[in-house]
This record gives structure tokens, C-alpha cells and sequence, in this order.
């Protein structure tokens, strides 16, 4: 029977020693999966690895019989990570209902997730996450703050090795668990660096993860081993949310723990039905393997045994030395000729055999050997076919695609905003991140103290990193069905084949919209002593149409909202501008359009006088004669 006194999180004193037994229990009670993903290393690697532990996973044997000829685990994990880790998803936080400032702020959030997915190298190890994904079945990912400068602390994030995470079987039945454990191996100067306060101690502190770590490797590492609690708060007022790292010596960090997560974002390849650990592509594809292995024995065996027979009869007289690998080489006989007979060394069933497994363990895991290899099917020569294909083999990768989108757009962004305010809280200067700002070759640093929005006043969503299409064809094809939804994309259709900045030039055509909403917006929300600082009145550049057809909308809307008598006014003062604009451009067009004034004709000359009636033609002008026509 379980006792408080077995619960880390009630203890009061020695509770590293409590951390660490757990941790040390839990290791041997889920030493079935540290096997488990041993052999999964060692099929995707192709090297008999000895352990997952520092100093003997880098024994490999090259010279091993038992390696793997033909590893289709390696080459189908290598496939699919290039297919779905290559995709950059974003986060683009999107208000419900806001204002122009609160969207302001959203989109300065967005700004502020790119910097630091940027600073933080998140692709590059969420690649590696992946990867694990495929070997282990699990793949994690911690993003927490880094103390170690403490005037200018970082959000770091790191890929962890799901070997050394512990979930209790009956805590993660259902896959949300409420208690995590960590032991990782950290040079022993990192670990003095990161607290410096436990430096006697960490003197004396040792590997001790399980009872194989007591026979200390040899290096030059001098590790030691660092384990790491948390359990969830019971409810929000409930206070049993505790953290602790600890080492066998003394106990490091012991904090009270309020968030309701774990600062780990995990993906996993399959989500299991129950439990914790997500089921392996690696495990799926076992089968497969040692299928091949036996195949690619057979077949070297009989490939090793086969050979050419020369047949002869007993009373023929052939000289054996005759028999040589020369070429041009006479080979004299009497009597009957010799034959010579070349066996088939194996049935063609086994190739045929090996292939069809190959070509199976793709399919399982949902592409084909065409993508693998950069091949695409004869006969899909236009970017529109080739796009059908894509797509279709895509919808395979639907749960695991959309699984890697929420990992970036939703997972990592918000262990980044609690790390953020961690950061923000503690630190003297606040946290900030530099990121780029509305023109590519801007940057600028965005303060998290100016894009700290109430949670519930947004919501995470998935941005693209690119609208459009990476290869040409696919491009030219989706231009083209753009241009039909929006004709005035047109004039840009050319610089988008050759740089696809859609973004950029959606900037530009919502530009007009976008400004009037500013304006508006800003009469009336944005704070201000004075209200007239706030007016702006219209110009000729400003869309008039649209911005009486807005701000009509706004006005009512704020009227609904009960919004103060003088914010109302400067709304409609700005809609009288609008009108008067409007009328007073109409009528100028309205002359430029009138004809000019007709000047009154001088009258006909008078018969026989006039200004030109005494005017002599003299002989020696030259007055032009009609052309002759040919043939008169």
C-alpha cells in the first residue's frame, strides 16, 4: 500500500533521495522499453550497439556478419522525415473580435514566435524529434529558460532522448500523466556552472541512474547524473504542484510548480490506444526487416555456392591444364566436345520475394518507392498532375502531418509564452527577442512586456510558411487558380513565379483596408487626453467608398457597444470629411469631363475683296500639279 511518505512531493527533507529511488525504480520497472529501443537503434543505425548509455553507444562493430545488407527501417525513416520534417509551420495568433490595437498586439506576438523559433533553433531539433518519433515511437522536445546569464537569461529549447523520461504505467494509462521524471548525464562543470550555490556537493555526486552506471566509464567527460521531478497541480488552489531537480548529493532546485504542463512538447509517429509511449515506425517495420535479412541470407548462401560445371565424357582427351582463365585460350579434344553448364544459382521467386517486401515496408509507411528514390511515375509530365499525385499520397500522412503542424502552431509556442513570463517576472530587464519586422531586411526587438495578451483573447492557428508551391510547375498552376479567385493579382503574377512572396504582395492590395481600420479603430479605442490628436481626416489617396462603407459599419457597431458620446462624433466628423471629399472630387471630374468653350468664326471673305482678295499667286511659286495616272 502507497503512503504519503512515498510521494516526493509531500517531503519536507531529503527529498532528492526520494527523487532519485523513484527515478531508479521507475528504470528498472520500464527496462522491457530501454531494450525495446535499443533494438530499434540498432536496426535504424545498422550497428550492433551495445547500450543507450554514455561511453558504449559509440562501440559499434563494422565488421559485424550480422549487418544489415538491405535496411529498409533506415531508408523508409529517412524518407519520411525528409516528406514531413521539411514543412516550417508558424504561429499566428488571431484575436476574437479585437480591436485594431489588440490585433496590433497579435500580430506583434506572431513577430515575437518567429524570433524566437528562430533563436531557439527550434526546426533544427524538431527535425531530430521527428526522427526519434520514427525509432522510438516518442520524440521530445523541452523548452524552459536558461539561468546561467543571470542579466540576460535565453529561452532555450532542447531535444531529450525519450529513453531518459519516466512515466509511471498506471499515472499514464490514459496518456496524460500527472507526474514526470527525468535522469540525464551532464559534465560535472556544466552542472557546477548551472548552480553554483551546490558546488561542494556536486563534488561528490555520481552516475546513478541504475545499478549498470555504478562501473563509472572512462572519460574525460566526468559526468554525473541529474534527475528531475514534476507533478501537477491537484487544481488550481490545491498547492501540491511542486519541481525539483535533484543529484544523488543534494537536492538543486525544490520550487513550488503551478502550470497544469509539463515544459516538454512530445510528438509521437502513432498515438497509442493506451499508454503513455507512442508505437514506433521502426516496430512496424520489424517484421519486414528480419523477412529481408532471411531472404538476402538465403540468397547469399546460394549465391556463394553457385558455379559453372564443364562436362565431359571419361574418354575424351581433354588436358586439364588447358583449362585456364586466359582469354584467346585453345582448348584441344578428342572425341567428344565438353559441355559447359552454367547452373541458375537461385529461383527468380526470391528476388521477386524481396522486392515485394521492400516495396511493402514503404506502403506501410504510407509513400512510395518513386519518393524515396526522387522519382516521379511516367506520364505525370504537368505541374497539375503532378500536384494531384502529391496530394493523394499526402492524405496518408494526414493524422501524422496535422499531428506536426499543432506541434509548432500550438505545443512549443505555449510552453514559450510560460517560459517568456518566467522570464519576464524574474529577471531585472524583463525578456525580449529580436525578431524581423514588416520588411525582410528589418529587425527589430519586440519586448514580451508589449505582447502579453490575456490567453483567452486569442487563439493559436497554423500560418504557412510559404502559400505557394516549392517547385515551378506546382507554382505556375497555383498562381493560375488564384488569379481567378482574385483578379487583382494580376499585375504581380510575374514576380510571384520568380519570387513567391504571397504575403507581401497581400500587404500591398489590403493596404487601403487595412489603413481605414487603423484610423477608425483609433477614434475609437485608443487611449488619449486629447480627442482631437486622434482625428485624421481623409485625403484624396484613401479609398472614399470603402471608408464610408467601414466606418458606417464601426459607427453602428459602437453604438450597440454603448460607446462614449464623443468618440461617436469623431467617427461621423470623419464620415462628413469623407462625403465632403467625395462631392468635391465628383465635381471637379464633372469639369474636366465638360468640352472647352467654342471660339466664334471669322466671317466668310466678301466677294472679290477681303483680307486675301488682292492676293497674286506670283509664277515663281511653285504650285504642286496632280500626279499623272499611269496608262492615260
Amino acid at each position: 500500500m502507497i503512503t504519503d511518505t512515498t510521494r516526493w512531493w509531500k517531503y519536507k527533507d531529503g527529498v532528492h533521495e526520494a527523487v532519485c529511488g523513484d527515478i531508479r525504480t521507475l528504470a528498472d520497472k520500464l527496462q522491457y522499453r530501454s531494450d525495446q529501443n535499443l533494438k530499434f537503434l540498432r536496426l535504424y543505425s545498422n550497428n550492433h550497439i551495445q547500450s543507450l548509455q554514455g561511453g558504449s553507444y559509440d562501440e559499434p562493430d563494422p565488421y559485424n556478419p550480422d549487418r544489415l545488407v538491405l535496411n529498409v527501417i533506415q531508408s523508409v525513416v529517412n524518407a519520411v522525415t525528409a516528406k514531413i520534417s521539411t514543412n516550417r509551420p508558424r504561429c499566428m495568433p488571431l484575436t476574437e473580435g479585437g480591436d485594431w490595437q489588440l490585433r496590433q498586439q497579435a500580430k506583434q506576438l506572431g513577430k515575437f514566435f518567429d524570433g524566437q523559433f528562430y533563436q531557439s533553433q527550434v526546426y533544427r531539433y524538431s527535425r531530430q524529434m521527428f526522427r526519434d518519433a520514427c525509432i522510438y515511437g516518442t520524440g521530445a522536445l523541452k523548452v524552459e529558460p536558461d539561468w546561467r546569464d543571470t542579466e540576460d537569461p535565453q529561452i532555450v529549447t532542447k531535444r531529450h532522448l525519450i529513453d531518459d523520461i519516466f512515466v509511471d504505467p498506471v499515472d499514464g494509462r490514459h496518456g496524460a500523466p500527472r507526474m514526470l521524471h527525468e535522469a540525464v548525464e551532464m559534465p560535472r562543470e556544466l552542472a557546477m556552472a548551472t548552480w553554483p550555490d551546490h558546488r561542494s556537493r556536486l563534488e561528490h555526486a555520481t552516475k546513478w541512474r541504475s545499478a549498470t552506471a555504478a562501473g563509472q566509464e572512462k572519460g574525460f567527460a566526468d559526468p554525473v547524473t541529474i534527475g528531475e521531478a514534476w507533478h501537477l497541480p491537484s487544481s488550481p488552489t490545491a498547492g501540491d504542484g511542486r519541481h525539483v531537480i535533484a543529484c544523488d548529493a543534494c537536492t538543486l532546485v525544490d520550487e513550488d510548480w503551478t502550470r497544469e504542463r509539463f515544459p516538454y512538447a512530445f510528438y509521437k509517429w502513432l498515438v497509442p490506444s493506451l499508454g503513455f509511449y507512442g508505437d514506433s515506425l521502426a516496430g512496424q517495420l520489424v517484421g519486414i526487416q528480419i523477412e529481408i535479412n532471411k531472404i538476402l541470407l538465403k540468397i547469399s548462401q546460394h549465391m556463394h555456392l553457385s558455379s559453372s560445371f564443364i562436362m565431359a565424357n571419361r574418354g575424351s582427351k581433354i588436358v586439364k591444364d588447358h583449362l585456364v582463365n586466359t582469354p584467346w585460350t585453345l582448348l584441344e579434344y578428342t572425341g567428344d566436345a565438353p559441355i559447359f553448364a552454367t547452373m541458375q544459382a537461385i529461383s527468380p521467386e526470391f528476388f521477386a520475394q524481396l522486392d515485394s517486401l521492400y516495396a511493402r515496408a514503404f506502403e506501410i509507411a504510407g509513400i512510395t518507392q518513386l519518393f524515396a528514390t526522387g522519382l516521379k511515375p511516367k506520364g505525370l509530365d504537368s505541374g497539375a498532375a503532378q500536384r494531384e499525385y502529391k496530394d493523394s499520397e499526402s492524405e496518408r500522412f494526414m493524422d501524422v502531418g496535422q499531428s506536426w503542424e499543432e506541434l509548432h502552431y500550438r505545443d512549443i509556442p505555449e510552453l514559450m509564452v510560460d517560459a517568456a513570463q518566467e522570464i519576464d517576472e524574474s529577471a531585472e530587464g524583463g525578456y525580449s527577442v529580436l525578431a524581423f519586422g514588416d520588411e525582410d531586411d528589418e529587425l527589430e526587438r519586440i519586448a514580451w512586456a508589449d505582447v502579453n495578451l490575456d490567453r483567452d483573447s486569442y487563439i493559436l492557428q497554423l500560418h504557412p510558411t510559404s502559400y505557394l508551391p516549392k517547385l515551378p510547375a506546382f507554382r505556375f498552376q497555383a498562381i493560375k487558380e488564384l488569379l481567378d479567385v482574385s483578379p487583382e493579382l494580376q499585375p504581380y503574377a510575374i514576380k510571384l513565379l520568380r519570387y513567391p512572396d504571397l504575403e507581401a504582395v497581400t500587404k500591398r492590395i489590403t493596404a487601403p483596408i487595412e489603413y481605414i481600420e487603423k484610423i477608425t479603430d483609433r477614434m475609437l479605442y485608443a487611449p488619449s487626453d486629447t480627442l482631437e490628436d486622434l482625428f485624421e481626416p481623409p485625403d484624396s489617396f484613401t479609398d472614399l467608398p470603402k471608408a464610408l462603407e467601414i466606418s458606417r459599419g464601426k459607427l453602428l457597431r459602437a453604438k450597440m457597444d454603448g460607446a462614449p458620446p464623443e468618440r461617436l462624433d469623431l467617427l461621423m466628423r470623419y464620415m462628413t470629411e469623407c462625403e465632403k471629399l467625395v462631392e468635391r472630387m465628383a465635381q471637379a471630374q464633372a469639369e474636366m469631363m465638360q468640352p472647352p468653350p467654342q471660339v466664334p468664326a471669322a466671317p466668310p471673305p466678301a466677294p472679290g475683296g477681303g483680307p486675301m482678295g488682292d492676293v497674286t499667286i506670283s509664277p515663281e511659286i511653285n504650285v504642286p500639279q496632280p500626279m499623272p495616272v499611269p496608262g492615260r
